[in-house]
């Protein structure tokens, strides 16, 4: 399991049964609220709401105060018993990169590589790394953010009383969470957002490569529909998740032709991997909302070639009574990097 060893933000978590993970995103917010039940993991609430219009632009904040009221009426409705919150960064506001060393270095060494590889001051980011040791040599992983775009998150969190704990990147949460429900393993995570896909490429130990397909997001499908058939965007994605079969004729076209599109683009980062790295994933996994499509999964696994693995987080996560069985589909596809956020320190 990755290690960071220096979190991102230094603040250590005070004893408590419980944490909020937070996923922030252009098209929604999701939190996780999860705790220690006789030694094991449990969800105990989950909630998602709409992210209002113009509070998060490439998922940097833009308008704090309306943010934090969307926030705030969720944080209301789920009526979380703990104040303890852990964000993870979206990829595409970090740089993850690595260099190979033929000696263990030490801490000053590392310091001084990492500013050496950055181009921004090194006093305006915060950072973190892994050292993995490979054959006779040693590769180190890093990841950094401009303090600038961290500390909005910070604020942000601070605005709203919740005690911000720790602070990783999405892809790494993912990561560490997948290996606890299935062990280490090469794999792909495709999440199938709204606004944009991001790829998750690993080896059994770490994250190797992270992509962002911005223009093939569930928005695109949802724009051809609501062209065809003549529909706002709403009743498009209804036809997207739930066509009836009075629509399929005209719809299964569309949907070829988008999943054609993308499967051809992971295609393209998969053997830009295999050709930097050596690295063919042994699975893939599908998050987002995307990842509701009926038949996406068989669809995508094909066209892949890899093998697919649905998420189901009750066989190492206890759920609570609260929530219904059937919302599971949706904590399973949409709300994994929430509670993959929350489990963190738990793990």
């Amino acid at each position: 399991m990755l290690n960071i060893k220096e979190k991102l933000l230094e603040l250590l978590p005070r004893k408590s049964v419980g944490f909020l993970g937070v996923d922030l995103g252009s098209y929604s917010i999701k939190i996780a609220e999860v705790g220690e039940h006789r030694g094991k993991v449990e969800l105990k609430s989950f909630g998602q709401t709409r992210t209002f219009e113009n509070t998060l632009i490439k998922h940097e904040i833009v308008d704090k105060n309306l943010l934090a009221t969307n926030i705030r009426n969720l944080v209301d409705n789920l009526k979380p018993s703990t104040i303890n919150a852990i964000y993870s960064l979206p990829s595409l506001l970090t740089f993850y990169d690595n260099f190979t060393l033929t000696e263990i270095p030490d801490h000053e060494t590392l310091i001084q590589k990492i500013a050496d590889e950055c181009p921004y001051n090194f006093d305006e980011i915060s950072y973190s790394y892994y050292i993995l040791p490979v054959d006779s040599k040693f590769v180190v992983f890093y990841l950094y953010v401009k303090k600038e775009i961290l500390n909005k998150f910070v604020e942000l969190f601070s605005f709203l009383n919740l005690n911000l704990v720790n602070v990783d990147s999405d892809f790494v949460v993912v990561h560490n969470f997948l290996e606890h429900l299935y062990g280490e393993h090469a794999k792909l995570v495709a999440d199938l957002g709204y606004y944009d896909v991001r790829l998750i490429i690993t080896n059994k130990e770490v994250p190797i490569a992270t992509y962002h397909l911005s223009n093939l997001g569930i928005r695109r499908l949802e724009q051809e529909i609501s062209k065809a058939f003549k529909v706002d965007k709403y009743q498009a994605l209804k036809i997207i998740h739930n066509p009836r079969p009075s629509e399929i004729q005209l719809a299964k076209p569309l949907f070829v032709k988008y999943l054609e599109k993308l499967s051809e683009e992971i295609l393209v980062k998969l053997d830009a991997v295999k050709n930097k790295y050596g690295i063919i994933p042994e699975v893939f996994y599908l998050i987002g909302g995307g990842a509701r499509i009926p038949n996406i999964s068989q669809i995508l696994a094909q066209a892949l070639e890899l093998p697919y693995q649905k998420i189901e987080i009750q066989q190492k996560i206890k759920i609570n009574d609260n929530i219904h069985p059937d919302y599971l589909e949706i904590i399973n596809t949409q709300g994994v990097l929430a509670l993959a956020t929350a489990v963190k320190e738990l793990l």
